[in-house]
């Protein structure tokens, strides 16, 4: 079975992601460890793809993550797409969480030697550019998937029997 887990940040897509590998036996993959490998070490998207395709499993995954590059590529391959769609409010307040707690079991869905830091670009990022192409993405995701889609809003209620 291979699950893609999209949304913004803070919705809840490694917290997920770590619960249904946990649940279902599949290994977890981050799209952010293709895309970032180290302090402020950014792969091209081209770089990032390449590895992408090529280390990525055929068979069995769940990966997680936003970057709007992926999503022709995952949402094809995956037998289910889940959607997070939650307020913009409710992420940042879950990103500062985050960034406060320290969670080591999250610090694992950042790339090697990447520190999260809070900014005014990523806070903007996160209340302002995200939501205003999550419409168009989400209807992306839906025209171009080969397996089923689930949009919920809540990552802590996800019903595993859904991808039954």
């Amino acid at each position: 079975m291979k699950i893609f887990i999209f949304g913004p940040p803070g919705a809840g897509k490694s917290t997920l992601a770590f619960d249904l590998g946990k649940k279902t036996g599949l290994p977890v993959f981050h799209v952010d460890h293709y895309f970032f490998k180290g302090p402020n070490i950014h792969v091209s998207v081209e770089g990032a793809m390449k590895e992408l395709k090529t280390k990525l499993p055929d068979d069995n995954w769940i990966i997680e993550g936003n970057h709007g590059a992926v999503l022709p590529i995952l949402t094809k391959r995956a037998d289910h797409t889940i959607v997070l769609q939650v307020s913009p409010l409710i992420c940042l307040f879950r990103v500062y969480k985050r960034y406060f707690q320290q969670d080591p079991l999250l610090k694992q869905a950042i790339s090697e030697g990447w520190e999260e830091k809070m900014s005014w670009q990523f806070t903007w990022f996160i209340l302002r550019l995200f939501p205003k192409n999550f419409a168009k993405q989400k209807r992306q995701i839906q025209e171009m998937a080969s397996g089923k889609v689930h949009v919920i809003k809540n990552s802590r209620r996800f019903n595993l029997d859904l991808l039954r």
